[in-house]
């Protein structure tokens, strides 16, 4: 019966580590993500990414929030024909 009582004991020492360690990471992770400066812009400004050769950067937008979107529609001009939203950062789009 000692040895049972000592297992349970050992496991929900265990299980109370775990979620310590689970609760700080969300503490630490949710507060850089949510207090980050990017994130207190309302808009995500896109800009026609300025490559080395601008024949093979076609169609290419810079984002402000670090990630290059392909327009691969034939206008060339996704903010103003179709995309209201920014689909990595979920933020209006103010196209410069």
């Amino acid at each position: 019966m000692e040895h049972l009582f000592n297992a349970i004991t050992a496991t929900m020492l265990i299980v109370v580590l775990l979620l310590g360690v689970f609760v700080a990471g969300f503490i630490v992770f949710g507060t850089k993500y949510f207090c980050r400066e990017d994130r207190k812009n309302k808009t995500c400004e896109w800009k026609n990414h300025s490559g080395e050769n601008s024949d093979d950067c076609t169609g290419l937008y810079d984002t402000s929030c670090k990630e290059v979107f392909y327009d691969a529609t034939e206008s060339g001009t996704p903010v103003s024909d179709w995309a209201k939203y920014c689909p990595y950062c979920g933020r209006s789009i103010k196209a410069t």
